[in-house]
């Protein structure tokens, strides 16, 4: 057996029965119901029809090479002038500081960089007699607003839930603005109120400064 295959068999065997959850930290305090994350074939449909709307839009794991891209896109996103001569070296330590726990993905449209998003791993401490358990953070998705509705969140959210199912996560968790909140519940993430069952979240906001 293959390292994949085993990964898989060992996801089938600690999956609850109910699937994969992820939960929104958000600001709203409507419940939500539970929506069932697409998966199998379903999922690898939503794939090919992202790639085939923009045959022209690419997304790969981001190396040491793409951290000018990751910076270029990471000072859009933030909308205020400020001087920041020793950004991008920062953004070099800050790669290499994360190391294999944190996973980053670059959208790019005819080799130009449109979007980004990573993936934080948090592994639980061992429990006796228990297999060891890992879960994902999803942080840092931003599409250039150019290019927004084309596909390309869709198509950097495709590959980190993909890579969730593929580590075995068991759930994946992210504090969306109240704009993106549509879309992330479109991909079966829900708010972590009653509907949430036994993952519950609870947020501590930091004080005043």
């Amino acid at each position: 057996m293959s390292t994949t295959q085993g990964r898989k068999h060992e996801c089938r065997v600690g999956r609850s029965s109910g699937g994969e959850r992820r939960l929104l930290s958000g600001e709203t305090s409507s419940p939500l119901a539970r929506v069932k994350p697409p998966s199998g074939p379903e999922r690898d449909t939503t794939a090919r029809a992202v790639a085939s709307e923009r045959p022209d839009l690419a997304v790969h794991v981001v190396h040491s090479v793409d951290i000018s891209a990751l910076a270029s896109l990471r000072s859009l996103r933030d909308t205020r002038a400020v001087e920041d001569p020793d950004f991008e070296s920062r953004m070099v330590t800050w790669f290499a500081l994360e190391g294999d726990r944190r996973t980053t993905w670059l959208a790019t449209i005819n080799n130009s960089p449109v979007g980004m998003a990573s993936l934080f791993e948090y592994r639980r401490m061992p429990t006796r007699g228990r297999p060891d358990s890992r879960w994902g953070y999803v942080g840092n998705m931003f599409v250039r607003e150019d290019v927004r509705s084309q596909g390309v969140g869709s198509a950097l959210l495709t590959r980190i839930i993909t890579a969730a199912d593929d580590r075995c996560y068991a759930r994946l968790v992210l504090s969306p603005s109240a704009r993106a909140l549509p879309f992330f519940q479109r991909a079966g993430f829900i708010v972590a109120d009653d509907a949430a069952g036994d993952d519950r979240l609870l947020v501590r906001p930091s004080r005043p400064r």
